[in-house]
């Protein structure tokens, strides 16, 4: 591939998502992909299937990729974490469906402040095959009744390229 250059965009650069939605990789049927804008233009899925969106406290989930070349390999390792609030039964009923889910694998779609939507845990170069699955979740009541309570969960995938934009608005 040969080097091409790039010009910064003058935007603004705030960060932080505004919201995150599941699904189960196996609920995927076919995506479009746009090769000259290098994005997936529509996501189609199984009958009865849909996005489920978790809301998370404010200021709370991040989405991080890690790109390493390792023994002469090229790798992408991608983390989701949200915080989902509360340490309760609501909150931990969310946790263990979505640990359940991912052990056969989940996409997340996931919108950014910036109002662009990314497709997380499917790649153009493997389809579903590296989804996202859990890698860790921490939960806390806190030890006095000034501290808050919390509970975390982070999804992850190792795959070989960056989290493509999704055209069609799934949130």
């Amino acid at each position: 591939m040969a080097l091409s250059g790039f010009a910064r965009a003058c935007a603004r650069r705030s960060g932080g998502i505004e919201k995150i939605g599941l699904l189960r990789s196996s609920d995927i049927v076919s995506v479009g992909y746009d090769a000259q804008a290098d994005a997936f233009t529509a996501l189609t899925l199984a009958p009865q299937a849909a996005v489920a969106v978790y809301e998370f406290d404010e200021d709370s989930a991040e989405y991080s990729e890690a790109h390493r070349r390792t023994n002469g390999s090229y790798s992408v390792e991608h983390r989701l974490t949200m915080a989902l609030g509360r340490f309760d039964s609501r909150s931990r009923e969310a946790v263990e469906e979505i640990a359940l889910s991912s052990e056969c694998g989940v996409v997340a779609v996931v919108r950014v402040t910036s109002g662009e939507e990314f497709l997380v845990g499917y790649s153009y170069e493997f389809g579903g095959e590296r989804p996202l699955r859990l890698v860790a979740g921490e939960a806390t009541t806190g030890a006095k009744p000034s501290d808050a309570t919390r509970r975390e969960i982070t999804l992850g995938s190792v795959d070989t390229s960056s989290a493509r934009l999704l055209a069609q608005s799934l949130l």
